[in-house]
């Protein structure tokens, strides 16, 4: 009797051992799925992004830097049967080099090399909401839908005081560990002050990321490039990269990402250095 109670102990543990295995490995998969969903920005999770940008130094502005506090809410919503992702975009300049007394806009006023500017400025720029519908494709997401610019700035040197409106268009693809995209949006000025230059701009977003493990990924920073054609030119031309890690505070699943940027475009008065740090909890998701 004792020997058949010790074998029944044993197939007991052994049941319990691969039991628990079992579920640690579930967890790990859905941990690994969830980090991979939560950087797709075709994909319905809800989050709420808090993001502080830095940019240390500046092309041609010496001593110069600019901070940002920028605000993300991203809501998943549906109409019908259609599946939207809407996403909401406001941010506040805590201190940034004061280039309004330069005029209305920088093509139509040159920045003198090594311009110094006088003073700081902060405050509130415009708002913007990106919505997009979300269509199922063989080789991923596509995304079709709008962008709305609000003249919410709070300085002059801060905004546009245009309302903007332009399409957005936005793909993503996996392959292995890696997934990689773009969204694509354009905004030209319908309404706004006579006396500023219109807005008439063509902005891309490349996204690439890779899956280290363990709810590790790197990849491509919040690049952006910014196609002015009142200008004829890019505005910036960053180049950057990013490290992520999905981790929990308490129950709650939240990104975390450090950005790395530089801005190859140095004629005139432009960023140089950015730095990134954004927490970004998913709501809802377990």
């Amino acid at each position: 009797m004792i020997g058949h109670a010790t074998m029944a102990q044993k197939e007991m543990f052994r049941a319990l051992v691969v039991a628990f295995a079992t579920l640690w490995a579930l967890n790990a998969w859905s941990q690994e799925d969830l980090a991979a969903q939560a950087r797709d920005p075709t994909a319905s999770i809800t989050a709420f992004a808090i993001r502080y940008d830095w940019t240390a130094s500046f092309h041609n502005a010496p001593g110069q830097d600019m901070g940002k506090i920028v605000v993300q809410p991203i809501i998943p919503f549906k109409l019908g049967d259609q599946r939207h992702i809407a996403r909401l975009t406001a941010s506040y300049v805590t201190h940034a080099p004061d280039l309004a007394g330069l005029g209305q806009s920088i093509d139509q006023n040159p920045v003198p090399p090594d311009y110094i500017p006088p003073f700081k400025k902060g405050g509130l720029q415009d708002t913007a909401l990106l919505d997009v519908l979300i269509f199922d494709q063989p080789w991923g997401r596509l995304g079709v839908g709008g962008l709305l610019s609000v003249p919410t700035a709070t300085e002059e040197a801060l905004g546009t005081d245009k309302w903007s409106v332009g399409p957005a268009l936005v793909g993503i693809t996996k392959s292995g560990k890696w997934q990689y995209g773009l969204l694509g949006t354009g905004l030209f000025s319908v309404a706004g002050k006579s006396d500023r230059p219109s807005v008439s701009a063509l902005t891309l977003q490349p996204f690439a990321s890779y899956d280290l493990g363990g709810g590790w990924s790197a990849g491509l920073s919040e690049l952006s490039y910014t196609y002015n054609f009142r200008q004829n030119r890019w505005a910036d031309v960053p180049v950057g990269g990013r490290i992520e890690k999905l981790i929990r505070i308490g129950n709650q699943p939240t990104r975390v990402f450090v950005d790395v940027e530089y801005n190859l475009r140095n004629d005139d008065i432009a960023p140089k250095w950015t730095f990134r740090l954004a927490f970004v909890p998913l709501i809802g998701a377990k």
